[in-house]
C-alpha cells in the first residue's frame, strides 16, 4: 500500500485517495476534470491488483472509496501474514531444541504466539531472574548459585530501578541454564529482586532474546542454537 501512495504522489494524485481533492459542486468544467483524473486513478488500481480484487472494486465510483476498501482488505492480509511468520519462527527454534529443553517444547506448543510480553523471567533453583532492559548490570541478593564470588575492595553504590541507592557487597559469575552464564553479577543485599540485564547478556554471550506472549527464547547470534527459555510474568 505504501508503494501505491508513493506512485500516486509522484503523479500528484495522492489527494484523490486521501479525500483532499474534492469534486466541484457547481462548476461543470472542474467536474469533468475531476472525473477524468478520478477515472484515471481507478484504471491504475484495476491493472495493479489481481482479478478477484479488481472485480470487488469494479463498481466503486471514487478512488477514495476504493482506497479505503483496499486498506481494509490488505490490513487483514498483513495480520494473517504476520501471524504465519511468527508461527514459522516459533517452529524454527522448536526444531533446534536439544534434549535439555525437550520437556518444555510440548508446553510451548500450547502457548499463544501473540508478540511482546510485559516481561519474562528465568527460574534457576527457585530464584526468579527477571529479564530487564532498563539496567546495564545483572544484580541479585541471592548468592547460592554463584560459581565464584569476590568481595568488593571498597564500598560501591548502585542506583536501583526503584529509585533507591544501595551498596554492592560482592560480584561474581553464575550458570543460568546449560551453556548460558551470567558474568560479573552484582550482589546487592538490600534489593530483593534478581534482574538479568538483557543488554549485558546479549553482549557478553553473543546472543539475542526473542519475546513472545507467553515465553521468551535466548539464542546464539551465529548458530541460532537455543541457549535458554523463559516464561512470561505479567505486570
Amino acid at each position: 500500500m505504501w508503494s501505491i501512495e508513493i506512485a500516486l504522489s509522484t503523479k500528484r494524485k495522492l489527494g484523490f485517495i486521501k479525500g483532499i481533492v474534492l469534486r466541484s459542486l457547481d462548476d461543470p468544467m472542474l467536474q469533468e476534470q475531476w472525473d477524468t483524473c478520478n477515472n484515471m486513478v481507478i484504471s491504475w488500481f484495476m491493472i495493479s491488483v489481481s482479478e478477484p480484487i479488481s472485480r470487488s472494486i469494479l463498481f466503486v465510483e471514487t478512488t477514495q472509496a476504493i482506497w479505503n476498501q483496499l486498506e481494509t482488505m490488505f490490513a487483514l492480509s498483513n495480520d494473517a501474514l504476520n501471524t504465519k511468520k511468527e508461527e514459522y519462527r516459533f517452529f524454527q527454534f522448536l526444531n533446534g531444541l536439544d534434549e535439555n529443553f525437550a520437556s518444555k517444547s510440548s508446553q510451548l506448543l500450547l502457548m499463544s504466539l501473540l508478540p511482546i510480553a510485559d516481561h519474562c523471567f528465568v527460574q534457576v533453583n527457585g530464584v526468579i531472574w527477571i529479564l530487564y532492559t532498563g539496567c546495564t548490570d545483572h544484580m541479585t541478593h541471592v548468592t547460592n548459585d554463584f560459581l565464584d564470588l569476590r568481595f568488593m575492595d571498597c564500598q560501591q553504590l548502585i542506583n536501583l530501578p526503584n529509585g533507591h541507592t544501595s551498596t554492592i557487597s560482592q560480584t561474581g559469575n553464575l550458570k543460568l541454564q546449560n551453556n548460558l552464564f551470567l558474568k560479573d553479577v552484582l550482589v546487592v543485599p538490600f534489593f530483593k529482586f534478581s534482574l538479568l540485564s538483557v543488554l549485558k547478556l546479549t553482549k557478553d554471550s553473543n546472543c539475542f532474546v526473542t519475546i513472545y506472549s507467553q515465553f521468551c527464547v535466548i539464542q546464539d547470534l551465529v548458530t541460532r542454537r537455543v541457549l535458554g527459555l523463559g516464561n512470561k510474568k505479567a505486570g
